[in-house]
């Protein structure tokens, strides 16, 4: 419920059942599902701030770091209730309240900025930079994971979201804003404000990326299905209603019928075919991880040891061997593309000329293989190198 607008609240649930993205990320093994009920759960204590009293602020505060530890993007969210609060509804809520939660919050989570600040180790090098079309790209995403039908939901919720935002406008002109309109407020806040700041901080760090903006669809869904409830006829309102529902279980449905990235088929693929010496390079950054779980899955006992090493790594010292003119440290390397990444699948005759593919296969439905040898050396497989000899940060 909603300020008691029940009918806005069932209408939402009955939408964010029916959502692909929250669908989708829900079954991963990741906290995208936790992170949601967190999230919504903070804007639920933050919008009945002023009926309740000390147990909901601290219910609050305790959610809201919950939020925060379980995806570090939390805090976008947490940040666009406090700026919505403080800039357009101060006075409307309960101040004191406010400065509370605010305060207990931001100790409560206090080790986490210090760790986002400082000791950032390379989570976000997966983070590709940012272009305009992404604002696109993310829209499709919330409203159907971008697969099927994502162009005519984006236009179902994002009019739903206009007509929300028109009467609430026409209200605010009137000076007849009701008490449940500031928390309209906040919501438009946290599913604005998010993208934005991250879309204009990833020009010079890369942040914009769209399951990491998970937290904006709760906003969005809400946002939408308040639109829905100010219209007031009926058939409109439940036509559209049902065309949403429609279009999002065939959303889901062509969800479930596409294949996965089959990443157990490229692991027993590798280790069909991986010799001693042999280094593995996953692009982007992160790719390799689950290449080292299904190994663990798919032999009965670890006989097979990978490696691995960065791609960062294999093109720094590519070069600097090549111009020494010593050996490369490894003869063959098998490169895990997670994606379309022309740039990666380029980079070995780019930066050494003498690493030439010698095989390569792709697997549902944006995964591929390639393996590149040293065409210098004695023997193209180089079965007879030596781990050892592959770069000191091999893992």
């Amino acid at each position: 419920q909603l300020y008691g607008k029940r009918r806005t609240g069932v209408i939402g649930a009955l939408l964010l059942c029916v959502n692909t993205a929250h669908v989708a990320y829900s079954q991963e093994a990741r906290s995208y599902s936790l992170l949601i009920l967190l999230c919504l759960l903070s804007l639920f204590f933050l919008l009945r701030t002023k009926q309740q009293g000390l147990t909901n602020t601290f219910a609050y505060s305790t959610v809201s770091a919950l939020a925060v530890y379980t995806h570090f993007y939390a805090i976008f969210f947490l940040a666009a209730q406090w700026i919505s609060v403080t800039v357009v509804c101060y006075g409307h809520l309960a101040t004191k309240k406010i400065i509370i939660m605010i305060s207990l919050t931001t100790f409560l989570i206090s080790p986490a900025l210090y760790y986002m600040l400082f000791r950032r180790s390379g989570q976000l090098v997966g983070v590709p930079q940012v272009h305009s079309h992404d604002v696109v790209r993310l829209l499709y995403f919330l409203v159907a994971d971008g697969g099927r039908f994502r162009k005519a939901l984006s236009f179902l919720y994002l009019f739903c979201s206009g007509l929300a935002v028109y009467h609430l406008l026409r209200r605010w002109r009137s000076s007849q804003l009701q008490p449940q309109d500031w928390g309209l407020v906040i919501i438009v806040g946290c599913l604005l404000l998010p993208p934005l700041v991250t879309f204009v901080i990833s020009f010079w760090l890369p942040l914009f990326f769209p399951r990491y903006l998970l937290i904006c669809l709760a906003p969005f869904v809400l946002l939408a299905s308040q639109g829905l409830t100010e219209r007031r006829k009926m058939r409109p309102r439940w036509g559209i209603l049902g065309l949403i529902f429609g279009l999002s279980l065939g959303s889901v449905a062509y969800y479930y019928s596409r294949p996965k990235d089959d990443w157990r088929a490229l692991t027993t693929y590798l280790l069909s075919h991986f010799q001693r010496g042999d280094v593995i390079v996953g692009d982007p950054q992160g790719a390799e991880v689950p290449v080292q779980y299904y190994s663990q899955v798919v032999q009965a006992s670890n006989r097979t040891v990978l490696s691995y090493v960065s791609a960062a790594l294999i093109s720094r010292d590519m070069p600097n061997n090549a111009a020494l003119r010593n050996d490369v440290p490894c003869g063959r390397v098998w490169l895990v593309v997670w994606g379309d990444n022309s740039r990666i699948k380029n980079a070995f005759q780019t930066v050494v000329p003498q690493y030439q593919q010698i095989d390569g296969r792709e697997f549902p439905i944006s995964l591929s293989v390639s393996l590149y040898s040293d065409s210098s050396l004695n023997s193209p497989f180089s079965a007879h190198l030596d781990a050892r000899r592959c770069p000191s940060s091999v893992r």
